[in-house]
């Protein structure tokens, strides 16, 4: 934008016009433990590969190829990810001093989400506006603050808050709601084109969308009676987002008929820089919003000339959130996203998300995350945190076993996702780590049906009855030995036949060669007496070794444990550990076939399962499938850097055992599946077994497993998307879930790894 000292007459027109208009809105504010975990934007913010703000920061000169593309951007993010909003286009044309006679067009895009009851006319509109184009000159020019920073702000907040407003909205039409009182809420996002000027900002020069948008929603009639006489008077405040996303901006109030808004605003910058909150991630020499305590004026609106004139003009009230003095780089080549403050990008995301979620009383409404337990590292020594990384383990919850003829004597109930032990440095001498649950929500009925058609719901799990879900709490109370890099998670399972629980405990402290254990979940269990079984005091194929052995571990149909276990530049080999009959309480190992070598490397954090075609075959020639992994470079022995620079794969590994019990041959190894280039190269994810579907009782069957989560070198992969692999065609789908109803800020956010979600096409 460019700032315009305006003449005296227009002043004293625009201060009349402001106060003529006053809209009555509830102001709810957020408690501290629904601030605290809204969600973050993560790496979407990330200027290479962030889903959100990296697609904008490109030359988006209206009526040229750069525009349309970050249109479609902002187009495909809300038909993917919000589809509850309504999208609608805006269209004009104008000739501009730098194309003479040539028209350029320009296209607004209005977004709007209203009670799903709500009639035209009688709903009034928090509207986050900022505006898409980029200057003409200087060539090249990016706009980072100016205002694609803004822009993606915008839609983070956007996205948060929305599954809040489904569930605030569905309260309310179950508690029952009169559909004709009017003065509804809603929320409307007006993303303009135009605003820069081509050569020398003037009335006609400049501000080309918010012109043609404000005259055209003006001129539109509501129905007879209506509480909003058009779309422009539905408008109660007009939040105007722009040079937002460089270091230390201060930021005035600029119009005292919505100083109270900005107050609000400020109050909320200030509890997210708290001690009992800390979610902000700048530390400025002073608040954004600098005007907080401001009583008189001068009020410096009229001074300034930007999307909002055009609305105000027409009696819009106006919250303009721009920092004066400009930023240095303004319309500057330099406006690009090397120089954009990420802290105080994330920062602004947040105020903006909170404002909104305030405004649009929604306490209540977001889901929190609560620490369901914590185990206490021993010994006293300082827990190294692993980067930024998170791994995933999933247990499928089930029922008791029915055995009938023809049942499965599995009845899926769900799936239950822990991320585990997130270590966090109290001080020098004293650590903890943190655990959260997400339960996956799936109806008892058949799973590969209701996930087509219905997305999986996150929740936090608040309750924990069925016996496996008892298992997991127990595990908070095992396995308090901090994790150390190269990284082999702990892994839980569950037997055949829901009577008993195993554990495999890696590498720590109190035993450097990992642990078996076993748990009694037949009845319930007292989480404060537990009483595991020591099966194994150690992990043959982690004696003797240092940290460079990964291993795989999955449960075989019979109930034994198998693990695919080595390293990454060395022959690795099967484990198998009986749970029952002669060879019970053993371990034996089976070598690998030197006949794929290229592929014979274990890899860490990668995912396991056993699955056969047949119903009825041997247990012990049932393959073995191993996805994904990474590998660390062999010269890198900085932990921090340990992530970032492994290799990654995405291949299904297929590890057929000797055709005949007893064999003494070496499974053989192949790749499990054709279109495993559909997945990012990642690891850290979970696989886990949906309900078996049968293609006929006498001979063969077919599964599905759904992929949750991992990460790639850079990034951690987002939850809003799954992956189901379906065996034995070895192919991938892949569906979305709802996304944000997850524990939300700082280590906790998980996030995209690039554009298109889970898969790389």
């Amino acid at each position: 934008m460019a700032p315009q000292l305006m003449p005296l007459s227009s002043t004293i027109f625009l201060l009349i016009a402001a106060f003529l208009v006053h809209h009555v809105t509830a102001y709810t504010p957020l408690s501290d433990a629904t601030l605290k975990n809204l969600p973050s934007p993560g790496t979407d913010f990330d200027i290479h590969t962030g889903a959100l703000l990296a697609p904008i920061l490109i030359p988006r000169v209206p009526g040229t190829e750069g525009s349309t593309k970050v249109l479609n951007h902002f187009v495909d993010f809300f038909q993917t990810h919000l589809p509850k909003w309504t999208i609608a286009f805006q269209n004009s044309t104008s000739k501009t001093p730098a194309t003479g006679s040539r028209d350029v067009p320009f296209v607004n895009l209005i977004l709007t989400r209203d009670p799903p009851w709500a009639q035209p006319g009688n709903v009034g509109r928090l509207a986050l506006v900022a505006h898409y184009d980029s200057k003409v000159e200087p060539e090249g020019f990016i706009g980072a603050t100016d205002s694609a920073a803004p822009c993606a702000m915008i839609m983070h907040a956007a996205r948060s808050v929305d599954e809040a407003l489904t569930k605030k909205w569905d309260k309310m039409a179950k508690d029952g709601v009169d559909e004709n009182r009017g003065h509804e809420q809603g929320l409307q996002i007006l993303l303009l084109d135009g605003e820069e000027a081509f050569v020398d900002w003037t009335a006609t020069d400049s501000l080309y969308g918010a012109r043609s948008l404000a005259e055209a929603m003006h001129a539109e009639p509501h129905p007879a009676l209506s509480v909003y006489r058009t779309p422009l008077h539905s408008i109660s405040l007009f939040m105007l987002l722009d040079l937002l996303g460089a270091p230390t901006p201060a930021v005035p109030s600029f119009w005292k008929t919505t100083h109270w808004a900005y107050k609000h605003m400020a109050t909320l910058e200030s509890r997210l820089r708290s001690p009992a909150i800390a979610v902000a991630k700048s530390t400025p020499p002073h608040p954004f919003l600098v005007d907080a305590d401001k009583k008189n004026g001068p009020w410096l609106g009229p001074m300034m000339q930007d999307d909002h004139v055009p609305f105000l003009k027409r009696g819009v009230e106006i919250l303009h959130l721009i920092p004066n003095p400009f930023p240095k780089v303004w319309h500057k080549s330099t406006d690009d996203g090397e120089h954009l403050d990420p802290a105080s990008v994330e920062d602004w995301a947040m105020i903006t998300t909170a404002f909104v979620a305030e405004w649009m009383d929604l306490e209540g409404f977001f889901p929190v995350a609560k620490k369901i337990g914590r185990a206490v590292e021993d010994g006293g020594r300082k827990t190294e945190l692993i980067g930024d990384y998170v791994v995933f383990t999933v247990a499928q919850f089930t029922s008791p076993s029915t055995n009938r003829s023809g049942s499965t004597g599995r009845r899926s109930l769900g799936l239950l996702t822990h991320l585990p032990p997130i270590p966090v440095t109290l001080n020098d001498t004293n650590s903890e780590k943190l655990h959260i649950y997400i339960h996956l929500d799936a109806r008892p009925s058949a799973l590969n049906e209701q996930i087509a058609e219905r997305p999986c719901e996150p929740q936090l799990l608040p309750t924990m009855r069925t016996p496996p879900l008892w298992l997991t709490l127990a595990h908070v109370l095992l396995h308090a030995n901090a994790q150390q890099l190269p990284y082999n998670p702990t892994s839980i399972f569950l037997a055949p036949n829901n009577e008993q629980a195993y554990i495999l405990l890696p590498s720590s402290s109190s035993a450097p060669a990992g642990e078996l254990l076993a748990l009694n979940i037949s009845s319930r269990i007292d989480a404060s007496n537990l009483s595991p079984t020591i099966l194994s005091k150690s992990l043959p194929f982690l004696v003797g070794s240092d940290d460079g052995v990964a291993f795989v571990p999955a449960m075989t149909p019979s109930g034994d444990i198998g693990v695919y276990a080595g390293s990454c530049a060395s022959n690795s080999s099967v484990w198998t550990y009986s749970a029952e009959g002669a060879e019970s309480g053993k371990w034996t190992e089976t070598a690998v076939s030197d006949s794929a070598a290229e592929l014979r490397n274990t890899n860490f954090l990668a995912a396991g399962l056993y699955f056969s075609t047949k119903i009825d075959g041997d247990a012990a020639n049932t393959p073995m499938f191993v996805l994904g992994g990474m590998c660390p470079t062999t010269s890198n022995t900085n932990t921090s850097t340990w992530q970032a620079s492994a290799n990654y794969t995405n291949s299904l590994l297929k590890l057929t055992p000797p055709k005949f019990t007893g064999a003494t041959a070496p499974y053989a190894l192949s790749l499990g599946a054709a279109d495993g280039q559909k997945l990012v190269p990642e690891a850290g994810h979970t696989i886990t077994s949906l309900a078996p579907t049968l293609a006929n009782a006498s001979s063969s069957a077919g599964a599905e497993y759904v992929l949750i989560g991992g990460h790639t070198a850079g990034a951690f992969i987002g939850m809003d998307r799954v992956g189901i692999l379906a065996l034995p065609e070895g192919t991938w789908t892949f569906q979305s879930v709802s996304a944000h109803a997850l524990p939300g800020g700082g280590e906790l956010a998980l996030i995209r790894a690039s554009g298109n979600g889970m898969p790389d096409s």
